[in-house]
């Protein structure tokens, strides 16, 4: 948990300090308040003011080659180290001493008691007295117990509400680096190291030793999240001018650095400690990091170092990342310069919400990232609902059902073609009475399950007919067709059954096709078929039903007033899948094609009239015959092909349509189906979430495409995967157009600028 205290001290020249506890609150809008309005009072610190100084005196005059180059040293100044050491603990015991007041404990039992060890601890501290920000308040015992709290300095009252950080619209955190020279040229390599900034996000521009115009310049027309200064590094040899400029007269440029985005500064110079309060106070900066004397540039860059680990690629606060960089640092220079560490300051705007490294650069929260999938996934599907997608979907599909390897052809069927060569030989069109009551005769000697007579027979087509009308009358396996009318297409034409033939041992020929002219569906039943063709049950239907019934098993279809079977599964319905707009006047199924090349096994009609077919070619088969010739034209488009080549006639059709009903009872083979509303809309909000997720964790253009595109191929083959094993139609195209807006809407929403404030200024970087 995230907290921020506020402790007010106000200076009293008789009495020493009244001390209040402005608040202890939760980070963020809607945080708590635990406490507040706790008042204390401190004692005058003299003694610890004295403490310091001779801390101060004994540091200072540390030999130079200590204090900023961090060379190597004589026995003398060693002696010096130590007693710089031994000052340091007396400024330690000296300081938890003062604070041990009893006019302070009702405070730090308030602190104790609201906050957890755990917690992470933004504590800002507001003084009309600026010499108690000089003390090394990191060394208070709280302090030692609270391992996730820093301190932060305030020159501004803590009233009021903060303010939101904005984003800079960028995929990159942008760092302006102004150093001076290093003292070997291996650290300026190690500092411009690339791929350690790529690792974080962050593009840096160096200025090593410039012209105080050229940073100027740099500050004016640039748009920076963080501005590093370091004005340490002065050393033997010619002196340069960035070494000796005066970071005051930059002041107009940092406040317009500041108003063109600039939000955390680290300096590192003689008057640091004036700029890092400049930017803070006079510029409204959220927070700057300053350096209270110049330090060893190897001391900042390590500094820099761990301060980028723990911020950027750990993603601590920022507070919590400059402690523990501050507690590494502390541990690795206590033998080489004593306390260095107590030299950082942190100064903070409290009318500013602190960044977070995220927010930097345009990042998008978990938030953002939820309601643009939510607000895409509704838009997609009442799109998908008002049928805007049908035409994208269907294409689709049928994309899929062509990438589908081939199945082999259904031996229980046998396709009788009547081909153009058959009627070219016999000289019938249509074929006679007679020719085909001699089929029916031979093909009924090898006992085949049943007949299916794909020809519409509502008239005599002699010779023949009373030898055709008795077999009519007579077979029991022998199911012809009607054509039922429709009552919205005024041109359509009704066709009825074959005279003398029983109701029973007919089924409507009705082939339904979608808009752009491709068959994609099975009607298997009518409600209300009309007179001339009163058959409520398809041609397959009636042919799928002989089958089931002569191996006495329980048919599929709701024949003669029965149920609809649970084989067969749901049923096409308005508004289903990807038909938004369906004519629903019946029971249909998708058409889940066995094969693009031959559904079954195919023979000639003039093959079975000369008995070239042998009879288990026939026997306990369900036989279908009908035209194949072209020049009769009864054909149609597929999703495997739109051109006069590629249609299939109707009793191939017809012979897909048995074959897919009796692959799926008796081969187990997955009839194809779509979701219920519910589960469409949580697929395509699935990868609305992915699209926006992608975008959440990739920061860079180039990453959030790559990852798109993945995320389709993937979206793309789960699709297939589940068409092809379990039958089930996920919606491709809605989730495909979710998931790639969400990701857009995402990177336009972390692409907004927002006029945040942010500077960071630092010497050599590792």
């Amino acid at each position: 948990m995230e907290k921020v205290v506020k402790l007010l001290l106000e200076y009293d020249s008789q009495f020493g300090y009244d001390v209040e506890l402005v608040e202890i609150k939760e980070e963020g809008e809607q945080g708590r308040t635990l406490a507040e309005g706790v008042t204390g009072n401190l004692p005058h610190a003299y003694s610890l003011f004295q403490d310091y100084r001779d801390w101060w005196d004994k540091y200072e005059k540390l030999d130079e080659l200590v204090r900023v180059l961090n060379k190597p040293v004589a026995s003398s100044s060693g002696k010096s180290v130590i007693a710089c050491q031994e000052a340091a603990e007396t400024v330690k015991e000296s300081f938890n001493q003062w604070l041990d007041f009893g006019g302070f404990h009702k405070i730090e039992n308030s602190l104790r008691t609201n906050l957890s060890k755990k917690d992470y601890i933004r504590f800002l501290i507001k003084s009309d007295d600026e010499r108690l920000s000089d003390l090394p308040w990191n060394t208070w015992d709280f302090f030692e117990d609270y391992r996730y709290a820093e301190v932060g300095w305030s020159f501004t009252e803590f009233r009021g509400q903060e303010t939101s950080v904005g984003k800079n619209g960028k995929n990159a955190v942008s760092i302006l680096a102004v150093v001076s020279a290093p003292n070997s040229p291996e650290k300026l390599a190690d500092f411009q190291d690339e791929t350690r900034w790529d690792r974080v996000d962050a593009e840096t521009e160096y200025l090593q030793d410039p012209f105080p115009r050229q940073v100027r310049d740099r500050l004016w027309d640039g748009s920076w999240d963080i501005l590093l200064i370091d004005k340490s590094g002065e050393s033997e040899g010619e002196t340069l001018e960035w070494q000796t400029v005066n970071l005051a007269s930059f002041h107009n440029s940092l406040k317009t650095a500041v108003d063109n985005g600039l939000k955390l500064a680290i300096v590192n110079g003689k008057n640091g400690i004036e700029v890092g309060r400049q930017l803070v106070v006079e510029h409204q900066m959220s927070t700057a990091i300053a350096v209270r004397y110049p330090v060893p540039e190897e001391f900042i860059r390590e500094f820099f170092h761990y301060f980028m680990v723990e911020y950027a690629m750990r993603k601590h606060s920022l507070y919590v990342a400059i402690r523990k960089a501050r507690d590494r640092l502390a541990d690795e220079w206590r033998e080489k310069l004593p306390n260095v560490d107590w030299l950082l300051s942190v100064f903070q705007n409290p009318t500013k919400k602190l960044p977070s490294w995220r927010q930097l650069y345009g990042g998008v929260t978990p938030k953002q990232v939820a309601v643009a999938s939510m607000v895409c996934t509704v838009l997609v599907m009442c799109a998908r609902m008002l049928g805007m997608l049908q035409g994208w979907e269907l294409a689709a599909f049928d994309s899929m059902m062509r990438m589908r390897p081939p199945e082999e052809p259904d031996n229980r069927l046998l396709v009788v073609a009547i081909t153009e060569r058959d009627i070219q030989n016999s000289g019938e069109y249509p074929v006679s009475d007679r020719t085909l009551t001699q089929v029916l005769d031979k093909l009924m000697e090898y006992k085949p399950t049943a007949v299916g007579l794909d020809l519409f027979r509502n008239r005599p087509q002699n010779p023949g007919y009373p030898e055709f009308s008795t077999h009519l009358h007579r077979n029991d396996r022998l199911v012809t067709i009607c054509q039922p009318g429709d009552r919205d297409d005024p041109d359509s034409i009704a066709i009825s059954p074959p005279p003398r033939s029983l109701k029973n041992r007919v089924g409507f020929s009705k082939i339904v096709v979608d808009a752009d002219g491709i068959v994609r569906r099975h009607l298997v039943s009518l409600e209300n078929p009309g007179r001339e063709c009163s058959i409520s049950q398809a041609f397959s239907t009636k042919l799928a039903h002989q089958y089931f019934q002569d191996r006495e098993i329980d048919s599929p279809f709701a024949v003669d007033g029965g149920q609809w079977g649970k084989k067969l599964g749901p049923r096409l319905a308005n508004r289903r899948g990807f038909y938004a707009r369906l004519d629903t006047k019946g029971e249909q199924l998708l058409l889940n094609y066995r094969n693009r090349e031959q559904v079954a096994p195919q023979v000639s009609l003039t093959e079975i009239l000369n008995d070239e077919i042998q009879s288990d070619a026939i026997a306990n088969r369900i036989v279908l015959i009908g035209y194949t010739a072209p020049s009769v034209g009864n054909t149609f488009s597929t999703p495997y092909g739109f051109g006069r080549n590629q249609q299939i006639p109707t009793v191939v059709l017809h012979a897909q349509m048995v074959s897919q009903v009796v692959s799926a009872v008796l081969d187990d083979r997955p009839l194809l189906w779509f979701l219920p509303l519910w589960g469409d809309v949580v697929w395509v909000g699935l990868w609305s979430g992915v699209g926006g997720a992608i975008v959440w964790q990739c920061r860079k253009n180039r990453e959030r495409y790559l990852g798109v595109i993945m995320a389709i191929a993937l979206l793309f083959g789960a699709c297939f995967v589940s068409a092809m094993a379990r039958g089930v139609c996920l919606p491709l195209v809605p989730a495909a157009i979710a998931l790639v807006t969400t990701s857009a809407s995402a990177i336009a929403a972390s692409s907004v600028p927002e006029r945040w404030a942010v500077s960071i200024n630092f010497q050599g970087l590792p």
